[in-house]
C-alpha cells in the first residue's frame, strides 16, 4: 500500500501541469511511497498528454485518468474510489508542492496515524508575491484529540491531509458539477475525525490571480448559485451530526459562518441586482425556517446581520461597497 495518494484535478491546465507534476519527482526513494492520480476532467487541450507522459516515465507513481467533465468534486470522488494510499491529499493542476518541504512531510507522515494532518501553505500571486498562511499554528505537532482543531483560526483545503479510510468508510463525496466545493472537502471529514496532528513546514503552493479562476469576480458572477448548494449540503450534514461533534463546535461554527458569509457576499456581487436580492431573501427565509440554530448563530457575520436588521433595504449600498473592495 502507498503512503499518500495525491489527487490532481486537471482541466485545461497544460500551461501549468508539468510544474505541478515535477514538484513530485525530485526524490526517487520517497516517490515509491506516492500514488499520484492525475484526473483529466474532460480537457480540450494537451493536459492528458502531459499526464500520460509522466505515467510512462514514472509508472509506479503516476496514473493518468481521462474522464468526462464532471467538475472539481468528480475528480475528488473518483480519486477517493481509486486511492490506495494510507493518506489522501489534493493538488490543483495549476498549483504545485514545495518539493523540499513535501518530502520532509512524507517522512513525517510515514510515522503518523492521525485522522487529519495539517500543514501551512503559500499563497503565490501571479505578480511574484508569496505569503505564508498558517491558520493552525497552535495545533500541537504530536497526535492530539480532534478538539485541538478548535485552535485553528480557519481551515483551508490546502492545509488538509486526510486518512483515506476515513473518506471511504464514511462515504464522503463532494458535489459534482458544482463550484466552491472546497468547503465541503474541509468540512465533511471533520464530522468523523477523532485525532489530528500538524507538520510545521508549508507544503502546498496555491496560485492566485490566474484569469478564469472560480474565486475571481468573473467566476463568481457565473457560478454564485453554487455557493448556495454547497451551504445547503453543509448545513444538512452538520444538523445530522451535531450531537456527535460537540468537542469541535468552535471550528465548525467558524466554518459555517465563513460559508454563510460567502453565500451572502456572492449574491451581493452577482449579475442582476434585483433578481439576486430576491434570491438571497428567499435563501435567508429558508435558512431561518429549516436551520434556526444556524440562522441565529450566523448573526455574528457583519454583512448578514446588517441585511437582516434592515430587511435587506441596504442591499444596493452594501453591493456597491463590496464591489469596490473586490475591484
Amino acid at each position: 500500500m502507498k503512503l499518500l495518494t495525491v489527487s490532481i484535478a486537471a482541466y485545461n491546465v497544460e500551461k501549468y501541469l508539468e510544474k505541478a507534476l515535477t514538484s513530485l519527482t525530485n526524490n526517487s526513494e520517497l516517490m515509491t511511497l506516492l500514488e499520484v492520480i492525475v484526473e483529466d476532467d474532460g480537457s480540450t487541450d494537451g493536459t492528458f498528454a502531459i499526464a500520460e507522459e509522466f505515467q510512462s516515465k514514472y509508472p509506479g507513481t503516476f496514473r493518468a485518468v481521462h474522464k468526462e467533465n464532471g467538475g472539481y468534486g468528480s475528480t475528488i470522488n473518483n480519486s477517493i474510489r481509486l486511492a490506495k494510499g494510507r493518506y489522501f491529499k489534493q493538488l490543483d493542476g495549476d498549483d504545485w508542492f514545495d518539493t523540499q518541504n513535501f518530502y520532509g512531510f512524507l517522512a513525517f507522515l510515514n510515522n503518523r496515524n492521525d485522522d487529519l494532518v495539517l500543514t501551512p501553505y503559500y499563497n503565490c500571486y501571479e505578480d511574484g508575491n508569496i505569503t505564508l498562511i498558517n491558520h493552525c499554528k497552535k495545533v500541537p505537532s504530536v497526535v492530539s484529540d480532534i478538539s485541538a482543531l478548535n485552535l485553528c483560526e480557519y481551515l483551508a483545503m490546502h492545509e488538509l491531509t486526510i486518512k483515506t479510510a476515513l473518506l471511504k468508510d464514511n462515504h464522503i463525496s463532494i458535489t459534482e458539477n458544482c463550484f466552491y466545493t472546497d468547503n465541503e472537502y474541509t468540512f465533511l471529514p471533520l464530522l468523523y475525525a477523532k485525532t489530528v496532528g500538524r507538520y510545521h513546514k508549508p507544503v502546498y503552493c496555491y496560485r492566485l490571480g490566474r484569469n478564469g479562476q472560480s474565486v475571481s469576480l468573473e467566476g463568481i458572477k457565473k457560478h454564485y448559485m453554487d455557493s448556495l448548494a454547497v451551504a445547503e449540503k453543509i448545513y444538512s450534514a452538520y444538523n445530522d451530526m451535531k450531537n456527535d461533534v460537540s468537542s469541535i463546535q468552535p471550528i465548525l461554527m467558524r466554518k459555517i459562518c465563513y460559508i454563510t458569509d460567502t453565500v451572502y457576499t456572492y449574491y451581493l456581487v452577482s449579475g442582476n441586482k434585483s433578481i439576486s436580492k430576491e434570491e438571497l431573501k428567499k435563501f435567508d427565509a429558508w435558512m431561518k425556517k429549516n436551520y434556526f440554530d444556524l440562522y441565529k448563530m450566523t448573526r455574528g457575520v457583519k454583512k448578514v446581520r446588517l441585511l437582516r436588521m434592515t430587511k435587506f433595504s441596504i442591499y444596493g449600498l452594501l453591493r456597491k461597497k463590496v464591489l469596490r473592495e473586490w475591484i
